[in-house]
């Protein structure tokens, strides 16, 4: 843009800017009595029937539910190791509904899962949490196992090529067909 436009706006929004910072309608902070009032008040000791948790208190019950939740993790992505072996549309359900899991490990786990089941029925589910997350490697990762899913199994592959006979060691490959008149590096046109 113009300086001429650039400089009276710039301009503009610090003066803007400067009468929000001064007036009085931007400040909330209480009058000096009752500054003093609040000061008081939180002198005094509580004398209330709930006690406040102190910070001992409140880190020991974390501690097992850290635990707890661990061993949870854990288990959890055995279970879909386990049904990713499996070869049932139950099994693949459970796996794809935990793509959306709160926690990673179970996410990962389940990905893995998805991957290692090996059904393009779960390229839908798997581009859906592609989409829902803003985790760079997860969706990369999402987006590779899809590709993976999406390719071509070996009996695809056997049934749109034939079926491929091995090699004897020892065979001479088959001779090719040459053209009188051209020399053996060239190919016929």
């Amino acid at each position: 843009m113009r300086l001429k436009i650039v400089l009276p706006l710039l301009v503009l929004a610090l003066l803007a800017a400067a009468a929000l910072l001064l007036s009085p309608f931007g400040r909330h902070s209480p009058s000096p009595p009752q500054q003093i009032e609040q000061t008081a008040r939180s002198a005094e000791p509580a004398t209330s029937s709930n006690p406040q948790p102190t910070p001992e208190s409140a880190t020991q019950p974390a501690a097992p539910a850290i635990e707890n939740n661990q061993a949870y993790v854990e288990q959890r992505v055995a279970e879909l190791s386990d049904l990713g072996a499996q070869d049932d549309a139950a099994s693949l359900e459970a796996i794809l509904l935990e793509l959306t899991n709160r926690d990673p490990e179970i996410r990962k786990a389940a990905l893995d899962a998805a991957i290692q089941f090996g059904s393009r029925d779960a390229i839908p589910k798997l581009a859906e949490a592609a989409s829902q997350t803003d985790d760079v490697h997860e969706k990369t990762a999402l987006y590779n196992a899809i590709e993976f899913l999406q390719l071509p199994s070996v009996s695809e592959l056997q049934t749109n090529q034939g079926p491929v006979a091995p090699r004897q060691p020892g065979a001479r490959p088959a001779p090719r067909h040459e053209v009188p008149g051209q020399s053996a590096g060239t190919a016929a046109p």
